[in-house]
């Protein structure tokens, strides 16, 4: 569900990219009727139930079964998104093996429109050394629980530099980027963009290399450690620790390699939890407190 709403704040770009977009789930249409007139969502709910479109396309998470301990959740599919094009060809997919994971809206976007959109109001930190200026950013406003979020590290080259990509030589650095462990984090691998050939004809050597705006993304999710489905969140933040390693050169000589460290706190916000759900969790705390 908190994908739903996650996808409708990323509605607008999409649109204007000639994308149209639609959410298929087991639940009724009064059921998606309500959940859209609550939350604002403004494109097509389509109820399946029995789910037989989702078994057609061979995705019912198999992982449930639908004896008592796994009726609730019987019936759904493993959580994921199809891209197609005009022919209704799949040409992309994003899935997941858990049933509670999800990419955020906004790395959905970012994905099929292939550029990292940032309008500078996210929770972030900057600093600049060597005419070199740096920023680590969460792509999206928050993080939510079991939602795949992005953080990137922007590094804005000047004209004529360039900093190394994997792999490089004996004695020089590669650009790296990191994030500090944390309680309650999933952390990803870095993600980097494509490098280009450069030769320095001076030491009769090639390089891969990055130059101009080079955005370098690791996937993050809020866990239940913090966050539980129904439950009062316990932090309001998380500190955000990045790590930066790079050395920077241009046509005449390299300067020396340069290690970074900044910190933002990116808000933790709360998740969007079915009504069912949320009395079944009141049900649960009700009986616990009871037999205290």
């Amino acid at each position: 569900m908190t994908q739903l709403v996650e996808l409708q704040r990323v509605l607008p770009e999409l649109e204007a990219e000639g994308y149209c977009l639609y959410a298929i789930s087991y639940d009724t249409q009064e059921q998606l009727r309500n959940f859209a007139e609550k939350h604002g969502i403004r494109y097509s709910l389509l109820s399946d139930i029995g789910s037989e479109v989702i078994k057609r396309y061979g995705i019912l998470n198999s992982l449930i079964s639908p004896d008592e301990k796994g009726r609730r959740w019987y019936g759904i599919p493993f959580p994921g998104t199809y891209v197609t094009d005009e022919k209704g060809v799949v040409v992309r997919k994003f899935f997941n093996q858990h049933h509670a994971v999800r990419e955020s809206g906004e790395t959905v976007r970012d994905q099929l429109l292939g550029r990292v959109a940032d309008d500078g109001t996210s929770a972030r930190a900057t600093t600049s050394a060597d005419d070199i200026d740096v920023t680590v950013f969460l792509r999206e406003p928050d993080l939510k629980l079991e939602i795949v979020s992005t953080v990137y590290c922007r590094i804005a080259l000047p004209e004529g530099m360039h900093i190394y990509a994997e792999p490089v030589p004996e004695g020089f650095i590669a650009t790296r980027v990191e994030i500090a462990p944390i309680r309650g984090l999933r952390i990803g691998s870095a993600s980097y963009p494509p490098s280009e050939s450069y030769e320095m004809t001076s030491l009769g050597m090639r390089f891969n290399v990055y130059t101009g705006i080079v955005n370098i993304g690791i996937p993050v999710t809020l866990t239940s450690e913090l966050v539980r489905l129904g439950h009062p969140r316990e932090v309001d933040s998380l500190p955000i620790e990045v790590r930066l390693e790079y050395q920077a050169c241009d046509d005449t000589m390299c300067l020396q390699p340069k290690t970074i460290q900044m910190r933002f706190d990116a808000p933790v916000g709360d998740v969007i939890v079915p009504d069912g759900i949320q009395v079944y969790v009141e049900r649960v705390l009700n009986r616990t407190g009871n037999n205290e």
